[in-house]
């Protein structure tokens, strides 16, 4: 079960910062110092500006400018197309809302989606996306009950990164990681969520190993 993803998707939700390959072992006197070095200096640079942005966002704060927020919301119906019953109660939960047969989607730069986007997968679509620029990500899909195996999911479940749920007639398997590095400018968001929709394919032929590389990066996260 070790090695990268067969899904790009998943790798750019779990690792959004970009890291350089690894190109084995040094050959030469000198060159695994001279890598830590450079790796430590990396870290401080890092460090430095993480700080600076923050202290940049409390003077902003203080001198009573908005700091700008973006959430990125995103569900998609694998099953069926929705009807036109369903979009129009969709289309009623924000003034925001981009509704098709197989999609929604809102961008909020502004406040908060009014409505719980878990209950809405449950209810309408069988994938759902969620991401911060202040670091937060959640991935979401939806089963009918009885076909995961539950208790293999159980055993990599925690109460704040991965979760397995039943609402109603249907169980949501939930990913969430919250990154302290913020949202990577260089990440597209539209699109990611038909690359990583083919992860619930996976779930119901009996395939878990992305949920062990889930499991695997909820624990660097603690």
């Amino acid at each position: 079960m070790s090695g990268p993803s067969k899904w790009p998707g998943l790798n750019l939700l779990l690792h959004p910062a970009v890291h350089a390959e690894q190109v084995g072992p040094a050959t030469a006197p000198g060159m695994a110092d001279f890598g830590r070095v450079v790796s430590q200096a990396g870290d401080v640079m890092g460090s430095v500006r993480r700080l600076f942005s923050r202290m940049l966002g409390i003077a902003l704060i203080s001198k009573g400018f908005r700091v700008s927020e973006y959430q990125y919301y995103e569900w998609q119906a694998l099953e069926r197309p929705s009807t036109a019953s369903e979009q129009a109660a969709l289309t009623g939960l924000s003034s925001h809302i981009d509704v098709t047969s197989g999609r929604a989607i809102v961008g909020h730069g502004w406040s908060d989606f009014k409505y719980d986007p878990i209950h809405v997968l449950a209810e309408y679509f069988d994938a759902h996306l969620y991401i911060a620029n202040w670091g937060a990500r959640r991935l979401a899909f939806r089963f009918s009950q009885g076909l995961l195996d539950t208790t293999t999911i159980e055993s990599c479940c925690d109460e704040y990164h991965v979760q397995i749920q039943s609402i109603g007639d249907v169980q949501v398997l939930e990913f969430e990681m919250n990154e302290a590095e913020g949202f990577d400018a260089g990440m597209e968001e539209r699109g990611l969520l038909s690359t990583l929709a083919c992860l619930r394919d996976d779930f119901l032929q009996g395939d878990h190993r992305n949920l062990y590389l889930a499991w695997l990066k909820a624990r660097s996260l603690e």
